[in-house]
């Protein structure tokens, strides 16, 4: 699921998207899993030290970026997570890309600190993040809140789902061939 041409150069990583779904659908807590996997990840694949800039900047300023968009998008702009209206659409596809840039700088001054990239390549590094994490960003985790999440809020929270915004058809009716054809076409589209 990760291609990594070199680090600090990512073609794309799902767990970000996946990170951003579970704050945005489920709770803003799962930052700290998020942040536990990402340092779990950055010492067991990267072989990154546990005490460095780049744990601390990439790490933790990644997944508090996702964190703050989650809690925007939970609050003050507050969306519909099934991403029905335009306006929905529009402050998703906004937060995220704020939140996403702040991320991609954060991660990559982490890395030209540690001097794992140097500062010659932070420019091309911050966009190459930036567009990996993108694709997780505006593929997989609009995947996620419109045709996994649902299911999972509804085992999550029962009868308060009814209290949340609507991310899908209710339980008792059947997926129509429309639907069917959307949770297609965005899964090959991802």
């Amino acid at each position: 699921m990760i291609l990594l041409a070199r680090l600090g150069s990512v073609v794309w990583y799902p767990a970000t998207a996946l990170s951003l779904a579970l704050m945005l659908a489920i709770s803003p807590w799962y930052f700290f899993l998020g942040f536990f996997c990402d340092t779990l990840a950055s010492a067991l694949f990267y072989h990154q030290p546990l005490w460095s800039f780049s744990e601390l900047l990439s790490t933790t300023g990644t997944n508090a970026c996702c964190l703050a968009a989650a809690c925007l998008l939970r609050g003050p702009l507050r969306i519909d997570l099934g991403l029905r209206r335009q306006r929905d659409v529009v402050r998703y596809l906004l937060v995220t890309s704020v939140a996403g840039l702040a991320g991609s700088v954060l991660g990559i001054i982490g890395l030209t600190l540690d001097g794992t990239l140097s500062w010659n390549d932070f420019g091309p590094a911050v966009l190459a993040w930036f567009s990996g994490d993108g694709i997780g960003r505006f593929g997989v985790a609009p995947f996620f809140l419109i045709h996994v999440f649902p299911a999972i809020r509804r085992k999550l929270f029962g009868s308060k789902y009814g209290s949340l915004p609507r991310v899908g058809p209710s339980p008792s009716e059947p997926l129509s061939v429309a639907l069917r054809l959307e949770v297609i076409g965005q899964a090959f589209a991802t």
